[in-house]
Formats: C-alpha cells, structure tokens, sequence
C-alpha cells in the first residue's frame, strides 16, 4: 500500500464507484475491486528518495484527517457492507 502505482485493467474501474479523493482512496480501490472478485498481483517497485522538496503529506492535520478517514470507510465498507450481507 505504500506505492501509488496501481497497473489495472480498462474494465475493472468501470465497475465499481470511487468516492474520496484523498489519501484512502487506494484503500478504496482495493477493496471494492476485492469484493467484486479482482485478481491482485504484487510486483517489486524500486522506490528512490526525493531528489527535492517535501513530503506534504505527512502533517499533523493530514494523518488525523486520513485517520477518520479510514475509520469511516471501515465502517461503510467493511461493517454497513456485512449487516448488508446478514439481512
């Protein structure tokens, strides 16, 4: 999870809807290709430093957003989606 590079077929993001924008969408992603049935395949990505500039990503403010971000997909994905599948 931690590369931003994702090689998909044209056909598989026509499936499924993507609502954030922000740093969980590649949770996103993963997960509703998941329960759609999508293979994954993991491949070894070289990863270089920066050759300038700064991360700004990791803040204080942009990790608790992500944090809460997270925590609510969890609950849309994961636990909406399994009451779903017991009714």
């Amino acid at each position: 999870m931690d590369c931003d590079f994702r090689l998909l077929r044209r056909s598989l993001p026509q499936k499924i809807e993507l609502e954030h924008n922000s740093g969980i969408v590649c949770l996103e992603l993963v997960r509703k290709l998941q329960d759609i049935g999508a293979r994954f395949v993991e491949v070894p990505v070289h990863h270089y430093r920066r050759s300038y500039g700064r991360s700004q990503f990791f803040t204080p403010r942009r990790i608790a957003e992500v944090g809460i971000d997270m925590a609510r997909l969890w609950w849309q994905l994961v636990v909406c989606q399994g009451a779903l599948g017991r009714r």
